[in-house]
């Protein structure tokens, strides 16, 4: 009734034209608040070229996502806070045609919930398994590179490895305490693609309440720079939608 009643409105002569509900909506749409799927091919391609699908794009190079799904039956995901940093070396091959990556990838999942002062609907458990305040969630993470190693909290640990959309899937189920941090850590490698001597990096958000903090550091290896004649390239902020890093690299002078 929701659903039919908020569609009726979006479609109303009072709505506004398609030039103010773009307007409104796009802010939701770049977040990925508002993702729209149709059964109807036609339609859906229609979506699609509008960028409101939610589709995950190629792999264009180097690429970074990570998505946390709360598998505790609770509303505790709007006190999670997540902070990546992401390190990576990158050598390209003479010809500028690929490049090898090697990369360190942090990720602090920041579990502000506390185990008392809520209801029980909004921090549990509603699951015995569980206490209140406690977030257990299914973490995956996305890359086109292969995984050499991971630990959380400084500790070894396993992933399952799964390949999805040309990416290596890397996943675990964590238990997030209340009013603590959980940290894991992944060391990357791989090869990817330049085009025509482009180097591409693409941050893809998860549609979540907050933004993550995002920490990315770019350093080339030895004959190389960027445009600007550096050999390392630092971007950090908190970005609303997904974040491209894209960078012309030429050979360093002899």
């Amino acid at each position: 009734d929701v659903a039919a009643a908020t569609w009726a409105a979006v479609g109303s002569s009072g709505a506004g034209s398609p030039t103010a509900l773009a307007t409104t909506f796009g802010s939701l749409v770049s977040g990925k608040h508002v993702q729209v799927w149709s059964i109807d091919d036609v339609e859906q391609a229609a979506l699609e070229t509008a960028g409101v699908a939610g589709q995950l794009e190629a792999v264009a190079g180097d690429s970074i996502m990570v998505t946390t799904q709360n598998a505790a039956a609770n509303k505790i995901d709007w006190f999670l806070r997540r902070r990546l940093r992401y390190r990576a070396t990158v050598r390209p091959d003479p010809t500028g045609t690929y490049a090898t990556v090697v990369a360190d990838l942090e990720l602090t999942l920041d579990n502000r919930a506390a185990a008392s002062g809520l209801p029980p609907y909004i921090i549990g458990p509603d699951d015995p398994r569980f206490k209140a305040g406690e977030n257990y969630t299914f973490l995956s993470i996305y890359s086109p590179l292969e995984l050499a190693s991971a630990s959380i909290d400084g500790q070894p640990t396993e992933l399952t490895d799964q390949r999805e959309h040309n990416r290596q899937v890397y996943s675990t189920f964590l238990l997030l305490q209340p009013l603590s941090e959980t940290t894991v850590h992944l060391e990357l490698a791989g090869r990817i693609a330049l085009d025509n001597g482009v180097l591409t990096l693409d941050v893809i958000r998860q549609g979540l309440l907050w933004p993550d903090d995002v920490d990315i550091d770019i350093e080339l290896g030895s004959g190389w720079s960027f445009a600007d004649g550096r050999t390392a390239r630092q971007v950090s902020g908190q970005p609303s939608g997904d974040l491209r890093i894209q960078e012309p690299l030429r050979p360093s002078p002899s």
